[in-house]
């Protein structure tokens, strides 16, 4: 996925659309990202066609040119935003599953914070970009970055438990996870327990204690210590940041 660089989000609305309906679009007025909840919809862009599902995550850039056709009537859940848009034409990313978009979404919908929207629409985008590389992910390894990302706030995780999941050697499932992942196991793990750690500080309805606890940590001393070393700040003082936003 390309870097993209907002500047403001337009807007952000609840669309729906019955199975028949079309429309033809010259010069889009805006740039958009659409999330599906259920439904599909093509959309031709001269001979290229795209597939709009609940799988997908789908990019109107401004000025394009096309026509849409719902083939399956549904709800779908659009962002308009100013900024750059590197392709020329509208453009899907394959997700697997939406459906964890829908959160940020509606915060977007309720903010009326422009720092707070451009927050959670970077969120998406990295969330976009993260799932659709784990659709690449060798079938060796995918039961463990599947587990981690559901069972993040299990504090036994190791390596060790990791590998046993797929019966193969410690040393392989480390060499094969860091060279499919980017990182060391462990490093994933603490990566994404910090991020889960970030959206809890930021909805300030925990205490410091109960989020390390939820995010796998025995204790608050090493949540924060591992928190400042992912982010530069402790815990406390992210909330602080992020208290007015």
């Amino acid at each position: 996925m390309e870097t993209l660089e907002i500047r403001k989000i337009s807007d952000s609305v609840v669309l729906s659309h019955e199975t028949g309906y079309s429309l033809k679009m010259h010069d889009r007025p805006r740039s958009s990202m659409i999330l599906t909840e259920r439904g599909k919809i093509i959309y031709e862009f001269g001979t290229v066609k795209l597939l709009s599902d609940s799988s997908s995550v789908l990019f109107l850039p401004k000025g394009a040119t096309y026509g849409l056709k719902c083939i399956e009537g549904g709800i779908w859940y659009m962002i308009d935003f100013e900024g750059s848009m590197e392709k020329k034409f509208p453009f899907c990313i394959e997700v697997g599953e939406s459906r964890s978009l829908y959160e940020n979404f509606f915060s977007i919908l309720k903010s009326g914070s422009q720092y707070k929207k451009l927050s959670l629409f970077y969120d998406i985008l990295d969330k976009v970009n993260r799932e659709n590389k784990d659709l690449k992910i060798p079938e060796t390894i995918r039961p463990q970055v599947y587990y981690i990302k559901e069972n993040y706030g299990n504090t036994e995780i190791n390596n060790n438990f990791l590998s046993r999941m797929t019966n193969i050697s410690e040393v392989y499932f480390r060499r094969l996870f860091s060279l499919s992942m980017g990182v060391p196991p462990m490093t994933y793990l603490r990566r994404l327990r910090i991020d889960h750690a970030k959206r809890y500080l930021k909805e300030h309805s925990m205490s410091i204690d109960e989020i390390a606890r939820l995010c796998g940590y025995g204790s608050q001393y090493y949540f924060s210590t591992a928190f400042k070393k992912e982010t530069g700040v402790s815990p406390s003082e992210y909330s602080k940041l992020h208290s007015s936003l």
